[in-house]
C-alpha cells in the first residue's frame, strides 16, 4: 500500500479532502479486483461517473460510487462473490474491506439487481494502524448493479487510470459502456431522478466540451429509447430544466459535487446550466 504522505501530497496539490483522494485510490484497486473475476468480465458493464473518471478522462472530477449494468439477467450475484473480491484486493494491495450491506433489488416483484455497500481502510491513515470499521463507516463504496437496462452500443475495453505509486498492481482491462451510452443514460437521469443532481448536468456538459467526435443524434435516439424502456415521460428540452430541479442543482453542487472538483475548476453551476440549455434546446426542439 502507498503511504499516507502520498495521499496528502496529492490532496494538497489539488486542494481537495484527503478522503476524496483516498477513495479514488481504493476505487482503482477495487475495480481492478472486481473485473479480474471471470464472472464480472462476462456479466457486467462498468458505467456512470466513476467510469468516466477511472477509464475515460484522466483529469475528470473525482467520483465515489460504482455503477454497472448486468448484461445477463440470469446471473446471480452473491455475497461470496464480493467477499472474494475484497480478499483478493486485500492480499494484493493491503487495503482492508468489510461488507456493510448486500441487498437484492426488486421492481414490480421482479429481481433487477443488487445494492452493495463496502467499507474500506485505505491509505489515509498512519502506517500499520489496524483497520477501524465503526458502526457508521464514512469511508465506503456504494455499488449499484442492475440488470433492468437497455444497452444499445457496443462495449469498450478500457484500462484503469491509477496515478499512484503502486500503479504496477493495476493490470485489468474493464468492459465499459461506450461514452454515447453513458450520455444517453445521463440525459435520462436528468429527468428521472427525484432531485436535480448537479453531477449529471456536469457530466453531460464536460463530455460535450471535451469530446468533439460525439454523434449527438445517436445519443438523442438512444436517450428516447431508454426513456421508453423505463416508461420515463419526455416532452421536450424544458423537461431537463424544470425550476424545482434547477433549485436542487445548486444544493447538490455544493453538497455532492464541489468536494470532487479541484479548486482550479472555477466554472459556476449557473454557467454550465445555461450552456446546456442552449445546446439541448437546439438538439431536441
Amino acid at each position: 500500500m502507498i503511504l499516507q504522505k502520498e495521499i496528502r501530497e496529492i490532496a494538497e496539490e489539488l486542494q481537495l479532502p484527503g478522503n476524496t483522494i483516498d477513495k479514488d485510490y481504493v476505487l482503482g484497486h477495487f475495480l481492478n479486483g472486481f473485473f479480474s473475476q471471470k464472472w464480472a468480465q462476462e456479466n457486467f458493464l462498468f458505467k456512470g461517473g466513476t467510469c468516466l473518471k477511472k477509464c475515460y478522462f484522466k483529469d475528470y472530477r473525482f467520483s465515489e460510487d460504482i455503477d454497472a449494468t448486468i448484461t445477463n439477467a440470469n446471473f446471480k450475484l452473491t455475497r461470496k462473490h464480493i467477499q472474494q473480491v475484497c480478499e483478493q484486493v486485500m492480499d494484493k494491495s493491503g487495503i482492508a474491506f468489510k461488507i456493510l450491506t448486500f441487498n437484492p433489488v426488486v421492481l414490480n416483484d421482479m429481481p433487477i439487481g443488487w445494492d452493495v455497500e463496502v467499507c474500506f481502510w485505505g491509505a489515509n491513515h498512519e502506517r500499520n494502524k489496524p483497520p477501524v470499521f465503526g458502526k457508521d463507516c464514512h469511508t465506503k463504496i456504494w455499488c449499484e448493479f442492475r440488470s433492468y437496462e437497455l444497452v444499445l452500443f457496443r462495449q469498450n475495453m478500457r484500462k484503469i487510470f491509477h496515478f499512484y505509486g503502486d500503479v504496477e498492481l493495476i493490470q485489468t482491462s474493464i468492459p465499459c459502456y461506450d461514452v454515447h451510452e453513458i450520455l444517453a443514460e445521463k440525459l435520462r437521469a436528468l429527468i428521472q431522478r427525484n432531485r436535480g443532481e448537479a453531477r449529471d448536468y456536469f457530466d453531460v456538459w464536460y463530455i460535450k466540451e471535451n469530446i468533439n467526435s460525439i454523434n449527438w443524434q445517436s445519443v438523442k435516439n438512444a436517450f428516447v429509447k431508454k426513456c421508453e424502456y423505463k416508461n420515463v415521460p419526455f416532452t421536450n428540452s424544458s423537461d431537463f430544466f424544470q425550476p424545482k430541479r434547477l433549485n436542487q442543482v445548486q444544493i447538490t453542487w455544493d453538497k455532492r459535487l464541489k468536494h470532487q472538483l479541484p479548486k482550479t475548476f472555477v466554472m459556476e453551476a449557473a454557467v454550465i446550466i445555461n450552456e446546456l440549455k442552449v445546446f439541448l434546446t437546439e438538439l431536441f426542439d
